[in-house]
């Protein structure tokens, strides 16, 4: 049995030609050739990574690749995770515990590759690992980097995009910018970077990393349920529900969810499904909650707790789904809707978006900005409040923002006379939402006046629901991925270079992205 890079000496050629050969063939417990592969996560909790982990041994579970998987903790009963090994300094870090050296660390790492594959790892795949959880997980892909090993770095969220608390984490820990740089983000022939969307690779090339070593790999969707014919049929619910998927978080953008809300028909219901479970969001989610329940309106906070059946038929129920968040990584409430049969309203994210329009998924019922008379919240009053968060964020950051930061972050929420609703913070969104409540044919004043248009057409979302399932389903993911780790293993390892930290900082920090409801 052949073993990549530890056991024979091939070439690079040969190794690709019979990773190929082994996957078209789908040769399982093959005596011809097997890569290893070590995936590490802080975690296993429900969310976003462990299903892209699972998704990953599903989509490859009839490859000739054996996996294992380094987590802190066992996974969740609902949530299970074959082939998984527990290494307790991969957690989220805890001031007050001492954890080993990285390459301690490492030593723990091989004996238990060994022990589970009868081998070291071929490619080692570290999801998140400059996200500031930890400053183990950085200075162990570093090590690994310095090594020679063949990596794929997988960050599905950054330090340096709304989380100046981890920011800070890891300047204090590797001090100067050219430092950071080298143990986040290294470079060189043998690591590759897997980018959930266009917006990160561009910030990561602007910032300095080699566009070979980047590639575009969009998340995989659950579809093995469904089938590419009729569209699920609604079930019976006596109002009109619009259907807000995920928790309610800060940059979910409630508020504006809410205005709808406010504007709706009387036999209209609008939903959130999910409460936030970080203590720290829950002051702003019951301010949403109580200001609803002050004006009345026909809104339902944690839905699907309250609902009788699971999320398919919930999502079945919906008149149609809403997403109104400001930012997203992948962008899965794009996509999800239309394989529930039904159409998506609400606010587009251009940065995310674009490559799933690009894939055939219509996307036009979506506005970019929903701009409200700036004289509502007083043009004064906005501008102050930019100012101080401006400056606030840049501080956490390490920086100081110039007037030319705040006057470009003004300049892209105010356009004319109106200011995008989504640039603005709680306070103000509740000012115009009271507004509204009170003069009702002042939505005239707003762009767009309604948040559907006319009624959804069955055939675009029949389209989209095909190039849903045809783009970005679990055998393509698998395809992508195999090709992925084969060009992976295909690498010459060579002598490290790195990015530059701070122009990367400066990409995400741009004015123009700058949301009160990201500070």
């Amino acid at each position: 049995m052949l073993h990549a890079a530890h056991d024979f000496c091939l070439t690079r050629f040969t190794l690709c030609e019979i990773y190929i050969l082994c996957y078209l063939l789908k040769i399982q417990n093959s005596e011809i050739f097997i890569m290893r592969i070590a995936i590490i996560h802080y975690h296993l909790r429900p969310g976003g990574v462990t299903k892209v982990i699972q998704n990953t041994l599903k989509a490859l579970e009839k490859s000739s690749l054996q996996f294992i998987v380094f987590t802190s903790e066992s996974p969740s009963p609902t949530m299970p995770v074959p082939n998984h090994a527990i290494v307790e300094a991969l957690e989220y870090m805890q001031p007050s515990k001492t954890y080993p050296s990285a390459r301690d660390v490492l030593k723990e790492l091989h004996q238990k590759a060994r022990n589970v594959l009868g081998g070291l790892p071929d490619v080692w795949h570290i999801h998140n690992h400059a996200l500031g959880k930890n400053v183990i997980l950085p200075e162990l892909s570093a090590l690994l980097a310095q090594e020679g090993q063949l990596l794929l770095l997988q960050p599905h969220d950054f330090a340096e995009d709304g989380r100046p608390e981890n920011y800070s984490l890891l300047r204090e820990h590797f001090g100067s910018a050219q430092l950071l740089g080298m143990q986040l983000y290294p470079q060189g022939h043998h690591i590759h970077y897997a980018l959930l969307n266009q917006r990160d690779l561009r910030f990561l090339q602007a910032a300095g990393a080699c566009r070979e070593q980047l590639h575009y790999l969009p998340n995989a969707i659950a579809t093995e349920n469904l089938s590419p014919g009729d569209l699920p049929q609604r079930q019976n619910i006596s109002e009109k529900l619009y259907l807000y998927p995920g928790r309610a978080i800060r940059r979910k953008n409630i508020g504006e969810f809410l205005l709808w809300a406010a504007l709706a028909e009387s036999e209209n219901l609008f939903a959130l499904t999910l409460a936030p479970q970080n203590p720290l969001a829950k002051p702003i989610y019951e301010q949403w909650v109580a200001f609803a329940q002050s004006l009345n309106l026909p809104v339902k906070f944690d839905f699907a707790d309250q609902w009788q059946g699971d999320f398919n038929s919930l999502f079945a129920s919906a008149h149609a789904l809403v997403s109104t968040s400001v930012a997203e990584g992948f962008g899965l409430a794009f996509l999800e809707p239309w394989l529930a049969g039904r159409p998506l309203l609400g606010r587009n994210l251009p940065e995310v978006t674009t490559a799933i329009e690009e894939a055939g998924v219509n996307l036009s019922a979506l506005y970019a900005r929903l701009d409200v008379p700036l004289a509502w919240v007083g043009k004064d009053q906005f501008i102050q409040e930019i100012t101080l968060s401006v400056k606030h964020v840049y501080q956490a950051y390490g920086r100081t923002a110039s007037n030319d930061d705040i006057e470009r972050a003004v300049a892209e929420a105010i356009h004319d006379k109106s200011v995008d609703f989504g640039k603005l913070n709680e306070s103000l969104q509740q000012f115009v939402i009271q507004y509204l409540v009170n003069a009702p044919a002042a939505r005239q004043e707003i762009q767009p006046p309604t948040l559907c248009v006319s009624e959804p057409d069955p055939a675009m979302i029949r389209q989209n629901r095909q190039a849903v399932l045809e783009h970005f389903n679990l055998d393509i993911y698998g395809k992508r991925l195999m090709q992925l780790y084969q060009t992976v293993a295909d690498s010459e390892p060579e002598t490290l270079n790195d990015i530059n930290a701070d122009a990367l900082l400066t990409q995400f920090l741009a004015p123009e992205r700058f949301c009160l409801l990201r500070t």
